[in-house]
């Protein structure tokens, strides 16, 4: 999450959605970061937000942005990184899985968790 009160915005980083370019561009404009993982961490949800700030930075005439992608192309990308060699070692490691085994583990929220996208 990155935010500023003088620019007046607020993004909101979904994962798998390329907001890392636009948080790269917006960094020297923002004066408040949110990183690493958890709830204090980069991918906040706006819930987490209102939960930690309340209207603050509506208050303040901020916009609140998100960017959200097509949920397939989603799983498709969580699936493509999770399959990476250098993870193979992990739990959450999609490598002798074909996509359709993934996308039945999410949709069936089947444990092991570690495979679906947070």
């Amino acid at each position: 999450m990155l935010a500023s009160i003088r620019k007046k915005f607020v993004l909101l980083s979904n994962p798998k959605t390329g907001t890392t370019s636009l948080e790269k561009v917006l960094y020297s404009h923002s004066s408040i970061e949110f990183k690493g993982p958890g709830a204090a961490g980069k991918h906040i949800s706006y819930l987490e937000l209102k939960h930690m700030f309340g209207d603050y930075f509506e208050d303040n005439g901020c916009t609140i942005f998100v960017v959200i992608r097509d949920p397939i192309e989603t799983l498709v990308s969580w699936y493509k990184y999770r399959s990476r060699k250098a993870i193979a070692h992990l739990p959450a490691s999609t490598q002798g899985m074909t996509f359709e085994q993934f996308a039945k583990m999410w949709n069936d929220r089947t444990p092991p968790h570690d495979y679906l996208p947070s």
